[in-house]
């Protein structure tokens, strides 16, 4: 494991609307972070949780958003997961030492109300890797130069209890040769699971399934199409209580999917392109 890479630190969901798609994840039971605005010109909603969030990201027409300008406008899906790093040029260094190619660092920012009239800005620095060294979507390494401005005060607690991702399922017809690449990501090991391969993270793990395994473990949810090449096919997520959740949900006039281990399923055609499971 790299020496500053410490998992998971937010998966990036590319919304048509940011207003109707935050305002179904409240309905779901989500707190959400005021409409943020990046001096990069892209502008997000947080679901913010202890460690690691959601980011519901809208790209206005005309602005080249980093990282993610390959995906069309009017696209809903999962397009990028964030990786959190304490040093962001050691993590370039070791990532260019390893063959990875990592993009040059950029540094960009959004202001944040902090109450009195006063903002501050919320600073950021972070770097990408090719698209075609992770397989399903892109990875961008972020250090927060603030984090005290993005983790609020009441932003991580949630009406559906959720506190954390879980997992991210990537569907790929050939899990061995995805998760080859991914686990040069992290500089760790694979390890073999039912129907797929795990990568270890440091935090919430990358689970790499075939699409048959996925669709025994999330039987009538719906999820992304998934083709040829590899793709986000489901977040987990951490759920304190979860028939608190399911009431939550309910309420919200959702009907999520019972699924074999227990758990509740949201397809993707309700949850903007990725199918969401409460565990």
């Amino acid at each position: 494991m790299y020496k500053h890479l410490t998992g998971l630190d937010h998966a990036v969901l590319r919304v048509a609307d940011l207003d109707r798609a935050a305002d179904d994840f409240a309905r779901m039971g989500f707190t959400l972070s005021p409409r943020g605005v990046h001096t990069l010109g892209t502008e997000n909603r947080c679901l913010m949780f202890g460690f690691d969030y959601l980011e519901l990201l809208w790209v206005p027409p005309g602005v080249i958003a980093p990282f993610y300008a390959e995906v069309p406008s009017d696209d809903e899906r999962m397009t990028a997961i964030a990786v959190k790093t304490t040093d962001a040029a050691d993590l370039h260094a070791a990532w260019t030492r390893a063959g990875l190619a990592p993009t040059p660092a950029l540094e960009f920012s959004r202001p944040v109300d902090v109450g009195d009239g006063k903002t501050e800005d919320a600073r950021f620095r972070a770097m990408a890797l090719p698209a075609e060294r992770t397989p399903g979507g892109r990875v961008f390494a972020c250090q927060h130069l603030t984090p005290g401005l993005v983790w609020r005060p009441g932003l991580s607690r949630h009406k559906n209890q959720v506190t954390g991702i879980n997992k991210v399922v990537i569907a790929a017809e050939d899990p061995a040769t995805a998760a080859l690449e991914w686990a040069r990501v992290f500089d760790i090991a694979r390890h073999p699971i039912p129907g797929g391969i795990a990568i270890n993270t440091g935090a919430a793990p990358i689970v790499i399934l075939r699409p048959d395994a996925i669709d025994r473990q999330m039987p009538g949810l719906v999820r992304p199409p998934i083709g040829r090449e590899p793709a986000f096919a489901a977040i987990y997520l951490s759920t304190g209580e979860l028939r608190t959740a399911a009431s939550v949900l309910h309420a919200g006039d959702f009907r999520p999917v019972a699924l074999p281990d227990g758990s509740l399923g949201l397809g993707a055609d309700v949850a903007h392109g990725i199918a969401l499971v409460f565990k």
